[in-house]
């Protein structure tokens, strides 16, 4: 059984297995932070129009698209990253961390092919100093066609532990699996939860998007106790095709609920929308939204 670490406030790790404490490396402070959650915004593709439309929105930080990134020139990722840092605007996460044509399932799945594209990516993104990269990619993990699940995961673990974890030590970086309603491998928090707890590293957490948990109908009660494995969260409304959170979109007590859970497992980490704008006055829904989100997070202390 592999040792699996328990974060807990004061940057301590407590093993499961053997109970013994010891120091956290340094990359667990920004996790477990004193100070209050941060409400971010993760869009793509990353332009000029992207970039000033979150910066006016109110947002503490944001989140790009990884894989977006391996197909772009230094000079062009440097003048993003100028103009993140003229609008004070940090790169808190980069999402979208594998492409749908590089699987880490199914019979074309190459473990080399992916070390050198994780070591790409993650060396492309370094100018925008973030430290954390979320894994999604339902299209490149899903189970394939003919494939059992038991393969399936064997073949993500195998990916994690050879091709991600070592970049994620290189780089400096945590990684979060993020359960997707439309992944037929890690469709829920649970699935991801069991996941995330067999590969047993600091650096490999949890990330749980309320969207999906909306649409999957998950009763949050009966999860396990997630309090240990979850590192960060998005939002979106469920019921109102994944446009931004309001309190008078309908979805008002699924967020209320979302954030009483959080309070209640002592979540200390941050959360961003990431999904859909209205067409009709983009820039006001989203400012609304942050405002309306970090609004909550007061109320809810978190």
């Amino acid at each position: 059984m592999a040792e699996t670490p328990c974060f807990l406030k004061s940057g301590v790790v407590y093993s499961l297995k053997s109970g013994f404490l010891k120091a956290a490396p340094h990359y667990v402070t920004d996790i477990w932070k004193e100070n209050a959650m941060k409400i971010g915004y993760a869009f793509g593709p990353t332009n000029e129009k992207t970039i000033l439309r979150a910066a006016a929105s109110g947002c503490d930080y944001v989140e790009l698209v990884l894989c977006d990134m391996v197909n772009q020139t230094a000079e062009e990722l440097e003048k993003q990253a100028a103009l993140l840092k003229a609008n004070s605007l940090p790169v808190g996460a980069l999402i979208c961390m594998l492409p749908g044509d590089l699987p880490v399932t199914g019979p074309d799945f190459d473990l080399e092919k992916c070390k050198a594209y994780v070591d790409a990516a993650f060396a492309s993104a370094a100018v925008f100093g973030a430290k954390r990269v979320v894994f999604g990619s339902t299209g490149a993990r899903r189970i394939k066609e003919g494939e059992t699940r038991k393969t399936a995961l064997a073949q993500v673990t195998a990916f994690v532990k050879e091709a991600l974890l070592p970049a994620l030590e290189k780089y400096d970086l945590t990684c979060v699996l993020e359960p997707l309603s439309d992944d037929n491998l890690f469709p829920t928090l649970a699935d991801g939860d069991e996941f995330v707890k067999s590969i047993g590293h600091a650096r490999f957490g949890l990330l749980a998007d309320f969207y999906h948990v909306g649409v999957m109908k998950e009763d949050l009660e009966s999860e396990p106790y997630l309090g240990y494995s979850l590192l960060h969260t998005h939002v979106a409304s469920p019921s109102n095709g994944r446009k931004t959170p309001l309190a008078d979109d309908g979805d008002e007590a699924f967020y209320r609920a979302s954030f009483a859970y959080l309070k209640k497992i002592g979540f200390k980490g941050n959360m961003s929308f990431e999904g859909n704008l209205p067409p009709d006055a983009p820039e006001a829904a989203l400012s609304a939204s942050i405002a309306y989100l970090k609004a909550l997070s007061r109320e809810f202390d978190l």
